[in-house]
């Protein structure tokens, strides 16, 4: 497919920022068409909804739970980090709620954080990024090629879009607020992953599968096809 000029701009981005920590994880730049200093103040808006959330929390017993093991459990997997002393820097505060998903078998609660809360100048984290262009294949294809084959193999990455790391300086446009009880100090934290929500994610995390495929593709031809968006592959 035909790239646009943003789009394009998208992949030279990644290209150009995208490294490898010492364990081997990727670790992301957020592809920013706008300055984050369009960006306004975002702080007491951020404050305003979760002390909205803690109340309604403090009616749900068994939802609160959830929500607070959810929040540990990020915070134990190594996720997000408190942040120690919150400077008065360009930074964008996240609001965040949590969402029952009945279906699940493992996780019936998600915290999802929205990053298109606009700030005292109207602009949002989301207003800044650009989106990527669309790399997988669409689902059509997928379902047909799912059919060709008398045996399938179905197979999933546990918290995707976690295991990409974003790159530290861009952090601080990450941070949350939270706390388990309203009689704690309210807590700044940062989130150190691609967030699902934010505009650039999908991209950034498909992005990294399809580098991943490529740069074994020597040793394991057969993932080579992976890194062709517009392959026929013999896995969905």
């Amino acid at each position: 497919p035909v790239l646009s000029d943003e789009e394009t701009a998208c992949e030279e981005h990644f290209v150009k920022t995208t490294t490898r920590d010492s364990e081997g994880r990727f670790v992301v730049s957020l592809p920013l068409k706008s300055p984050v200093t369009k960006l306004g103040e975002s702080f007491k808006e951020a404050s305003k909804r979760f002390l909205s959330l803690e109340s309604k929390l403090s009616k749900r017993p068994v939802f609160k739970r959830m929500h607070v093991d959810f929040m540990r459990e990020y915070a134990q997997l190594g996720h997000m980090e408190k942040v120690k002393t919150a400077k008065d820097e360009l930074c964008y505060y996240m609001p965040h709620k949590g969402v029952l998903r009945e279906e699940s078998i493992t996780t019936k609660l998600r915290v999802v954080f929205d990053g298109s809360a606009p700030t005292s100048s109207g602009f949002s984290l989301n207003h800044l990024q650009i989106a990527g262009p669309t790399i997988q294949q669409d689902l059509l294809s997928i379902l047909l090629r799912f059919r060709q084959h008398k045996y399938v193999v179905a197979a999933d990455i546990a918290k995707m879009y976690r295991q990409v790391l974003l790159e530290p300086e861009q952090r601080c446009l990450q941070r949350v607020l939270w706390r388990e009880n309203p009689e704690d100090e309210l807590e700044v934290w940062e989130l150190k992953t691609v967030t699902y929500g934010t505009t650039s994610a999908s991209f950034l995390v498909i992005r990294c599968i399809f580098q991943l495929a490529e740069e074994n593709s020597v040793n394991q031809p057969e993932l080579a096809q992976l890194s062709n968006p517009i392959s026929t592959l013999t896995t969905y």
